[in-house]
């Protein structure tokens, strides 16, 4: 390898995308992203999906074979840049490979075990490979800004973070700021987005995260004991610990549908976030933990009472007496 392709590939770019039954998204995430000012990059997308509806059709949309994307930024998406070169492998096949030529590798996980798990497949063989210097996490329910790779990597070299946010906009309402980062009070089990730039943030949002090789090999894998939720702010207070800090780019814009995978007020979204506030808490705030037990459990019961939810109000003393429950477990009591 000469110094320039040793150059090349010390500052490139892994992107991971995890997809969940939402290839249609991650087909317009990848339009935008093929448009970076900075093509030295390459993405893996891990599909989470229980069948291979989604990972077909990402093939046959790398083979060329799309009708046009439905979009609200065909400025970002168009015009379409495939056929492009995508390699698809089953994830124990991932296993001891290292050289990849395709731009794109879709990787079919062997079972959904959740967000953090699906990135860890990738995050692990970057790792274990020791591939490039950065790692951008990324939803794939998002349109990015073309400069915004470029504005990560420059606000790294500029504040030598290993832990940078992007600035997230609303996907339907362009000029509107979703969130530059968010807060957590313990005792309330409330999550505030922040929305100004320059307000005070406990963490960066994980629809957009990115790190560096030093921050992987220091504070590890993303903690699969979350299945959706407060990923992100586990991996920030773990980096804490090890003199890591994070930083928001604010000239690095994504625009964010959110919740596309799951709705806000599913059931299953309920069971997650308690089920991870209640890890999150005991792990990080045990002081007062038992202050949170009583507060939020309070609270959340009192508002799901309220909306005649009755069985969800039991959602958190099941989750508190058994954090390991799974959703198939109770959904239907």
């Amino acid at each position: 390898m000469n110094l320039n392709s040793e150059r090349e590939e010390r500052n490139k770019t892994y992107l991971i995308l995890v997809n969940y039954r939402s290839w249609k998204d991650t087909v317009e995430c990848l339009e935008s992203i093929l448009k970076l000012t900075n093509q030295n990059f390459q993405v893996f997308i891990i599909d989470n999906s229980p069948d291979q509806e989604s990972s077909n059709s990402i093939m046959e949309w790398a083979r060329g074979n799309y009708g046009e994307v439905n979009t609200q930024f065909p400025d970002l998406v168009f015009p379409s840049s495939s056929p492009i070169t995508l390699r698809y492998l089953e994830e124990e096949d991932l296993k001891g490979v290292k050289d990849f030529h395709e731009k794109i590798i879709l990787v079919k996980a062997i079972q959904n075990k959740g967000f953090a798990a699906a990135n860890n497949i990738a995050l692990e063989h970057l790792r274990s490979n020791q591939m490039g210097n950065y790692i951008w996490l990324l939803n794939n329910d998002t349109v990015v800004a073309p400069h915004s790779l470029d504005s990560l990597i420059d606000a790294h070299n500029t504040t030598k973070a290993d832990l940078i946010g992007s600035c997230l906009y609303e996907y339907y309402e362009r000029d509107a700021i979703q969130s530059v980062g968010g807060t957590y009070t313990p005792i309330l089990g409330r999550i505030q987005l922040k929305k100004n730039f320059g307000d005070k943030c406990d963490y960066p949002i994980g629809a957009s995260m990115f790190i560096t090789r030093q921050f992987l090999d220091e504070v590890g894998l993303m903690c699969e004991d979350y299945f959706l939720f407060f990923e992100e702010y586990d991996w920030v207070l773990r980096a804490k610990r090890k003199g890591l800090e994070f930083y928001n780019e604010d000239r690095s814009k994504i625009y964010h549908k959110g919740s596309a995978a799951i709705g806000n007020a599913s059931l299953l979204a309920d069971f997650y976030s308690i089920k991870s506030k209640i890890l999150f808490n005991k792990r990080f705030f045990r002081r007062s933990f038992a202050v949170f037990c009583f507060i939020f459990g309070s609270m959340f019961c009192l508002n799901r009472i309220k909306r005649g939810q009755f069985s969800r109000a039991k959602l958190f003393f099941q989750l508190l007496m058994n954090p390991n429950l799974q959703f198939h477990e109770i959904k239907h009591k």
